[in-house]
């Protein structure tokens, strides 16, 4: 920035020089009364097409320079493009290998807890109902349901299914996600929900997508309950060829938003989050050519933006393939 300053100024200085010179020599002119008429003519005719050309000259130099200012927003545009893309690319190599492992380990971690639980109601059907057995078999069998369920959670992470597309209203489907989180119940908070504007269809599958939903309503819900309430805004909007939705609360918001999509990444205390429902929610929204992102807000809290493809926008056959685990 200070050496385009520099290149103004003194590309400038250089045209006032120029251009003064005619006026200099109209001026000596004036003060000289013993030259003749045709000196005079001459000498007025060559200051008045030095002008000119300085005057073209700076006209053509200032074009020049909005070429080049505008030459250099748009690369500075480009390579941050290039670098949101790197940043997508390195993360899409971690989370398939990732991916990969967790949905080999979390299909045997289901095996063996469907075992035990088995194996526990065994116990307890064989011994007497308030028998120590019975009880230690009781508690086994409850960790064992908590293990499965941690399992699921990563067979779901690691988005072993394939997706079954279709036309998905995403008022409806939100709708449904504030009923099953009940987050609209909760005392001292405030949800809203509102399209700005009548939005088309989005191509997607709906049981995934409002795992997605339910997801950051639960987020969010902690969030405010952190601070003793406030409030959640839902907002939909038609941004052609996309669907924009956004959820925006006035939590704490985040501490590390660059990590939040990241797995395993979790501020929650231990034994609460996991640390893979954000990145999953992340594999999802991308298996579905579309985006997320989040960030704090000026006014204080978090924001959450998903963009996903309009239904006329897309048709099943013409999704471009995705990896089921990308990140940001």
């Amino acid at each position: 920035m200070r050496r385009c300053a520099l290149t103004f100024v003194s590309s400038h200085a250089a045209l006032f020089v120029t251009i003064s010179i005619p006026a200099i020599g109209l001026w000596l002119v004036a003060a000289d009364s013993g030259s003749g008429p045709l000196f005079s003519f001459r000498l007025y005719a060559t200051f008045i097409t030095i002008f000119l050309l300085t005057l073209l000259l700076a006209i053509k130099q200032d074009i020049i320079s909005a070429n080049l200012l505008g030459s250099l927003q748009h690369l500075s545009v480009t390579y941050s493009s290039i670098n949101r893309f790197k940043g997508h690319l390195l993360q899409s190599e971690k989370l398939t290998t990732l991916g990969e492992l967790v949905a080999i380990a979390s299909r045997q971690i289901s095996s063996a807890m469907t075992q035990i639980q088995e194996q526990a109601s065994c116990i307890i059907l064989r011994s007497p109902a308030e028998s120590r057995p019975a009880a230690l078999a009781g508690k086994i069998s409850q960790y064992a349901l908590r293990t499965d369920a941690l399992a699921e959670s990563l067979q779901r992470f690691a988005q072993e299914s394939p997706l079954e597309l279709a036309p998905v209203d995403v008022r409806s489907l939100l709708e449904s996600a504030l009923h099953l989180s009940r987050i609209a119940k909760l005392p001292n908070l405030r949800v809203e929900l509102r399209e700005d504007a009548p939005a088309p269809p989005v191509l997607a599958d709906s049981s995934q997508l409002l795992h997605v939903f339910l997801q950051i309503l639960s987020n969010a819900m902690d969030a405010l309950q952190e601070v003793s309430g406030g409030e959640l805004l839902i907002s939909i909007r038609p941004c052609d060829p996309h669907v924009s939705i956004q959820f925006s609360d006035s939590g704490p918001g985040l501490s590390h938003p660059e990590h939040v999509f990241e797995p395993f990444f979790t501020t929650k205390p231990v034994g609460k989050g996991t640390g893979l429902g954000l990145s999953t929610c992340y594999g999802i929204i991308r298996q579905h050519n579309g985006d997320i992102s989040c960030g704090n807000r000026l006014e204080g809290g978090a924001h959450f933006t998903i963009f996903l493809p309009a239904a006329a926008s897309q048709v099943p056959g013409n999704l471009e393939p995705h990896l089921a685990l990308e990140n940001r």
